[in-house]
């Protein structure tokens, strides 16, 4: 069953994940430290270097819950993709305008040629479709 919160996060997915892929340059530039004294750190032992050592685990458990995250939101951007594709043809042309392509309700009736009232029948049908989809 895909949702119009689905049709939401679908087109929202680029940007995030565009974000994400940001965010984890961030982190492991963060933690790819090629410094003498980080050096040091790790060959004396000690303290530091056990603080250090729980930072390191810490950044890899949060770098793979990310990716995790990640991977969990491109296998429900596919599935909603899918049910997408199952919509009549014309359904299927106004959610992906709309959703995919990011279109304004205006641009699309216009680039159809439907008046504003058949945009809005025809996506509520195509919602009602995707609801009941299994």
């Amino acid at each position: 069953m895909t949702t119009k919160d689905d049709l939401l996060f679908v087109r929202e997915f680029a940007h995030r994940q565009r974000q994400r892929e940001r965010i984890l340059e961030q982190i492991r530039e963060a933690v790819d430290v090629h410094s003498p004294q980080f050096d040091r750190i790790l060959t004396q032992g000690g303290e530091h270097h056990d603080k250090m050592a729980e930072h390191m685990v810490r950044v890899d458990e949060a770098e793979k819950r990310f990716i995790d995250e990640s991977i969990e939101d491109r296998e429900r951007y596919v599935r909603i993709c899918h049910d997408i594709g199952q919509l009549p043809a014309k359904e299927m042309e106004v959610v992906r305008l709309r959703y995919l392509e990011w279109h304004t309700w205006s641009w699309i009736r216009r680039r159809l040629h439907y008046s504003e009232r058949e945009i809005f029948y025809i996506h509520s049908t195509a919602l009602k479709i995707l609801e009941s989809l299994q």
